[in-house]
């Protein structure tokens, strides 16, 4: 299970290399319908980094709903003795188009997803900005 999620991260990441490789070689358009960006491209480059996000994807989503290996169903009792106190924090960012929402369990990490949001948006306004106007 964690040797599909590292696969599917490796794809992901050689993804979007390959994307900005095209990006840079004029290989990719960018688009808005109403608010929400797209892109898409024509090449090598860009082809061969769509489809390794699609398939880090795929993998991703199978990594998610394997069960083989553990039973996610199965409620095992333990004695309360050997309960850990434990404390687990997260977070997360949604982009509907450049609206951030921000959800997190504290404030340091909202504080965190949200300067991580807006830096995410104005990347994404700038290389927008920069792929219009570079033909």
């Amino acid at each position: 299970m964690r040797l599909l999620k590292l696969v599917s991260f490796l794809a992901f990441a050689l993804g979007i290399t390959f994307v900005v490789i095209s990006a840079f070689r004029g290989e990719i358009s960018v688009g808005f319908i109403l608010f929400f960006p797209f892109i898409y491209g024509e090449g090598f480059y860009a082809a061969i980094g769509v489809i390794l996000i699609f398939i880090s994807i795929l993998l991703f989503v199978i990594g998610l709903f394997n069960f083989e290996k553990h039973n996610v169903f199965h409620i095992e009792e333990k004695p309360v003795g050997d309960e850990k106190n434990r404390q687990v924090e997260g977070g997360g960012i949604l982009l509907i188009g450049p609206i951030p929402i921000v959800i997190g369990s504290n404030w340091k990490i909202v504080l965190i997803l949200i300067s991580l949001a807006v830096a995410i948006v104005i990347i994404t306004f700038l290389l927008s900005l920069n792929l219009a106007f570079a033909k």
